[in-house]
This record gives structure tokens, sequence and C-alpha cells, in this order.
């Protein structure tokens, strides 16, 4: 009985491990929905049409962007706000960043998860929103380096010899 408790206990926290630790296909994770390198690929190579940049500027960039906007759409999940069309694209011309975004358009899908993040923060009060940011696993794997929820950037160098989650 006892070999059978700790073979039990040892294949979950095999499973567990596995589940935190992204496979080297996956780029980031944001309650268990997961973009792959190949899709951060594909918008960085759009945004960086957009920029003016290459790709590899791009990659840490858009990813972090990506992040924020899969973390706006969780809370728009959970609290029922949505934005227009028109409300995202106001937001983004104001700024140079965000018309740059629109000229592109996969790099405008990206710009849209942004504005929502933003109006997000403005819609809802910043105590609300953070908890429910805290609420939300973000996974990213080690090679761009880690999330870190309180600044809600993926910081630090790309390492492929830890776990990149929130340190």
């Amino acid at each position: 009985m006892r070999k059978a408790i700790c073979a039990a206990l040892l294949g979950a926290t095999v499973l567990l491990a596995g589940a935190c630790t992204p496979s080297s296909s996956t780029a980031f994770s944001v309650d268990g929905k997961v973009t792959t390198n190949n899709e951060l690929d594909s918008w960085a190579a759009a945004c960086a049409q957009a920029f003016d940049k290459t790709s590899s500027e791009m990659q840490t960039i858009v990813l972090g962007f990506l992040v924020n906007a899969q973390v706006a759409e969780r809370i728009q999940a959970e609290t029922g706000i949505s934005f227009s069309d028109a409300e995202r694209e106001n937001l983004l011309r104001q700024s140079d960043t965000g018309r740059a975004m629109l000229r592109n358009p996969l790099c405008k899908e990206v710009g849209y998860g942004v504005a929502e993040y933003a109006l997000l923060i403005d819609r809802m009060r910043i105590t609300e929103f953070n908890a429910a940011q805290r609420r939300i696993a973000v996974v990213v794997n080690p090679r761009y380096g880690y999330w870190d929820s309180s600044s809600a950037l993926v910081t630090g160098e790309g390492s492929l010899s830890g776990q990149a989650g929130d340190r």
C-alpha cells in the first residue's frame, strides 16, 4: 500500500511538472491557452514590417503585447466588459506605436489586444484589475525571459536553464 501511495504521488508530481513547463514549441500560455513559437514568429514578422524592424528585434516586444492581449481577453470573459473596434482604433490612433500597428492587418490584431488591455485598466479600478490579472496563470518559454506579473512585462534575458513563470 505504501509503495502504491508513493508511486501515485510521484506520478502526480511528474504530471504537475509537465503541466507547468512549456514545450519547446510553446512561446507562452495564458491560463492554459498556448501560443506557439510559429504563431509568435508570424505576429513578430508582421509587426516588424509595421515598425521597420527585424523580426528578432520585435519578438520579445510582441510576446509581451500578446500576453497582455490574452490577459485582457481572460479579464473580459470574467467581467463581461467589451470594447468596439472603434474604441480600440481610437486608442491606437493616439500614439505613433498604435498608428504603426494599424498599418499591418496581422499587427493590427496585436494592437487590438494591447488596446483592450489599456482600455480595461482605464475602465476598471486599478485594484480590481490587478487582482484579476494576478488570478491568471502566465507561463513563458524560458528562451524569451520570464513573466513579471507586477509589471505585466516579459523581462530578463532568455535562457533555457529554468522555468519562466513569475520569479
